[in-house]
């Protein structure tokens, strides 16, 4: 098995529990000794809390950032962009007033 040496924490924040599930935690994960570095872990831990739709303070937490703006600097252009914010929100909107338009409808029959 590998072993890493490993550093004190930078801060206060760097002292967590991360909720990971079981099969993550397991050591044969097959890894070639020296092909990975940890801090790769990191980035991949943060793009897929974001992937899954966490928010900002919940990936900065879970990073033990400091505060939000760190992990924004960071991280992100891997969040959704306004714009794809803005047309789901016109989307769905739209399809509600539809479907209101709809049953408005139906129900004067």
């Amino acid at each position: 098995m590998y072993s890493m040496k490993l550093a004190e924490p930078k801060t206060r924040a760097s002292v967590r529990a991360i909720p990971v599930p079981e099969s993550v935690t397991k050591a044969d994960a097959n890894l070639e000794v020296g092909r990975l570095h940890f801090h790769w872990l990191r980035h991949s831990f943060a793009s897929s809390l974001i992937s899954a739709g966490c928010s900002v303070k919940a990936v900065a937490d879970a990073m033990g950032h400091e505060n939000p703006a760190v992990t924004l600097k960071v991280y992100a252009s891997l969040w959704p962009g306004d714009e794809d914010r803005v047309r789901s929100a016109i989307a769905a909107a739209w399809e509600t007033a539809d479907q209101l338009r709809t049953s408005e409808a139906v129900s004067t029959l």
